[in-house]
Order: C-alpha cells, then sequence, then structure tokens
C-alpha cells in the first residue's frame, strides 16, 4: 500500500483528521509494516506536527527501540542520509531498532531520474532500521516514483474555517486533553486562523485547565482576551437592533479598560467592512443565499468577483474587506444583510461625528453609548433590507 491514507477516506478535511488518527493507532500497535514513512505537504506547521506525531507513536511504547537519531535538514542531503542510514550498526552497546528522522522544506532530489535512484538505493535497509522523512510538497512525478519504495502520508492543509477548527481539536487530542468543538472555534475566532500562534495558546490553555483535562469555551473566554472578537460580538447586537445588549457589551468592555479611542477605531474599521459588503450586495455581485449557504458556495461567490470590482474597494489592505480573512468577510456580509446602505453612510457620519467629540474635549466614554444608541437607530425592523 503506497499511501498511508486511503485516498477515499481524505476527501475531507474532516475525514481526513479521522483517517489519520486510525493511522496513528495502527503505528502504536506495530501493525505498520513499512519501514520508510514519508511526510509531505505544503503547510510546514501541520508537516512538522504530524511527522512528530508518527515518531511518538514509533517510538512511544518501547518495544525494542534501541537509538533515535535526528539528521539535521541544513547539513545533510539526500545522499548522506542514504549513507548514514544504510551502515551498518555499530558498538557493542548499538542494540534494538534505529530510528532517523529528517526533514527538509523541500525536497532535495531534481529529476525523476535520480529520485528513482535513490529510493533504490535504500532498498537494502539493514534490518531494525527505520527512516522517517517530512518534506515539502513533492513534484507529482517524484512522487508517483516514491509510491513504488515508501509509505506516502501527504498531509493536506487546512482551507476552511472548520478545518482549523479541526486541528485545534487534533492538536489537543495529541496532548492527551479534550477540547470541545465550541471552545476550539471560540479560540479560532479569537487568534484567527495562524496554526503557529493557535498551538502556543493551547499548550498555555493545557497547562491553564491541568488535571481538569477538559478545556472549555468559558475557559477560552476567559484566558485568552481579544478586543476584535468583543467588538465582533457587539456588532452583532448592533446589527440586529439589540441595543440594550450592545449597551451592556460596551459597559463589560470598557470594564477591561479597553482604550476608547481604540474601541471607536476598531467601530470604524467594521462599520466601513460592513459597507462594502453591502454596496457588493446592492450591485447583485453576491446573494444572500450564498452568504447563508456553505462555505464553498460563499467562497464561488467571492472568487468570481472581476478585477474591475475589486479596484472598487481600498487599495490598503487594512481597510479593503476582500483582504481579510474568509471568516471575517462572511461575518461582515451576515452584518450587512441587516442594514440599507443609507442607514450605513448615517452611521460613518454618527462615528465621525464621535470622533469629533473625542477631539473637543467630551466624554469619549460617554460618546461611545450615545453612538450606539445611534448605531442601533432602526427605520424599520430588521432584516435584509435595500
Amino acid at each position: 500500500m503506497p499511501y498511508a491514507l486511503a485516498p477515499d477516506k481524505t476527501g475531507t478535511f474532516r475525514s481526513f483528521v479521522q483517517s489519520l488518527r486510525t493511522f496513528y493507532k495502527r503505528l502504536e500497535e506495530g501493525r505498520v509494516g513499512q519501514r520508510i514513512v514519508l511526510v509531505y505537504g505544503d503547510d510546514d506547521f501541520l508537516v512538522g506536527r504530524v511527522l512528530r506525531r508518527v515518531r511518538d507513536c514509533l517510538i512511544g511504547h518501547g518495544k525494542g527501540w534501541g537509538d533515535v537519531q535526528i539528521l539535521d535538514r541544513d547539513e545533510v542531503t539526500a545522499d548522506e542520509v542514504a549513507d548514514r542510514v544504510l551502515q551498518a550498526p555499530r558498538g557493542l552497546f548499538q542494540v534494538g531498532k534505529r530510528l532517523f528522522v529528517v526533514r527538509w522544506f523541500r525536497f532535495p532530489t531534481g529529476s525523476e531520474k535520480e529520485a528513482k535512484k535513490w529510493a533504490e538505493r535504500l532498498i537494502s535497509l539493514p534490518p531494525d532500521t527505520n527512516l522517517l522523512i517530512g518534506s515539502g510538497p513533492l513534484p507529482p512525478k517524484t512522487e508517483k516514483v516514491f509510491s513504488d519504495y515508501f509509505l506516502l502520508l501527504p498531509v493536506l492543509s487546512p482551507k476552511k474555517d472548520r478545518d482549523v477548527t479541526e486541528v485545534v481539536r487534533m492538536l489537543a487530542q495529541q496532548e492527551g486533553v479534550e477540547i470541545s468543538e465550541e471552545a476550539a472555534q471560540e479560540l479560532v475566532l479569537r487568534l484567527g486562523p495562524d496554526l503557529r500562534q493557535l498551538a502556543t495558546e493551547l499548550e498555555r490553555l493545557i497547562l491553564l485547565v491541568g488535571e481538569r483535562k477538559g478545556i472549555s469555551a468559558d475557559v477560552v473566554k476567559e484566558a485568552v482576551p481579544s478586543i476584535r472578537v468583543d467588538v465582533f460580538r457587539l456588532m452583532d447586537a448592533v446589527s440586529e437592533g439589540r441595543g440594550r445588549e450592545a449597551l451592556e457589551m460596551l459597559a463589560r468592555i470598557l470594564l477591561l479598560r479597553e482604550s476608547p479611542v481604540g474601541l471607536l477605531y476598531l467601530l470604524a474599521r467594521q462599520w466601513r467592512f460592513t459597507l462594502q459588503a453591502r454596496w457588493l450586495l446592492d450591485d447583485g455581485f453576491v446573494s444572500e443565499r450564498e452568504i447563508e449557504g456553505d462555505e464553498s458556495a460563499f467562497s464561488n461567490a467571492l472568487a468570481r468577483l472581476s478585477e474591475e470590482v475589486r479596484r472598487r474597494l481600498p487599495k490598503d489592505a487594512r481597510f479593503n474587506l476582500l483582504d481579510q480573512p474568509p471568516w471575517m468577510i462572511r461575518r461582515f456580509f451576515r452584518h450587512a444583510l441587516s442594514f440599507r446602505s443609507d442607514e450605513l453612510v448615517r452611521g460613518i457620519d454618527a462615528i465621525l461625528q464621535a470622533e469629533r467629540e473625542f477631539k473637543t474635549g467630551g466624554d469619549p466614554q460617554e460618546q461611545l453609548f450615545v453612538l450606539i444608541c445611534q448605531l442601533c437607530r432602526r427605520e424599520t425592523g430588521v432584516g435584509n433590507r435595500r
């Protein structure tokens, strides 16, 4: 079997993660006979984590492992790895199985011919010797060659919001800690999709929960502050006309000693993004059905936007709706469904007036409460109004 995971079991990222867990179990139980495993993909962080997990599954339960060598990727070529691995065990104390681990950002063999020659050298791997390789993406022809010699484990990259949530849950499980789906979603919402940052924060949360061995959404909310998320939820309440709840949220944010000036900036930025989304809705480039449908329908709608349409938006990525993360763009479109364009324009005027009051000595906190009341005000009920 050239692939560690059956292709028909990795059609979605969730099925890929489930298949990966099954593969880890087979490794731990010694039911994987191939002695050369190649882990590769375009997400360097995730490849590294899978590589480490495969290594731990191989050696975690003892069973005769005597020597584990990590080869420096910056100092070894493919031929040098083969030379090292093919050497017979030496020394009186060289007993048990040997495992060599090497990782390259880019696989060092060039042509298809070179890849085949290198793979054929490794056929004569000494008994009780194993090789674990990590790499960036493989050229299709190289992948085809290696599938005749090695056990291949291609690592899928998370493409959607829910995929990143699956990675968080997988990383937690590997550390022996359960994190609820709601908690994982909350963590992604607060930190964004950067896997390294999410893994670092997850490690901190695992230390925090200690022996409780469970991370809930409440734990995440309490331990991972995020003014961005607080402002998003404030905007949710404003867009749905929940005035009292919006004012209560604002009061809680200010109790955390957040800067009123910084809060006004975030509100203005989100309001402008919502206005951009409303314009795209009014011009028929995106529909309500696509916004409320599945992620692929929404992604396809954005992909259809022409360069001419994209040029209408600000050049500065900080203020361009389409340069934000996909989950964030969709959130702004959902906000936009609750407003007419003229209401959003009046909201911009109200924000500018609040800024002027800030500069002329008005009480910033008082002005923010007035602003939220103005933004919540509607001429008609909440709904999709054009």
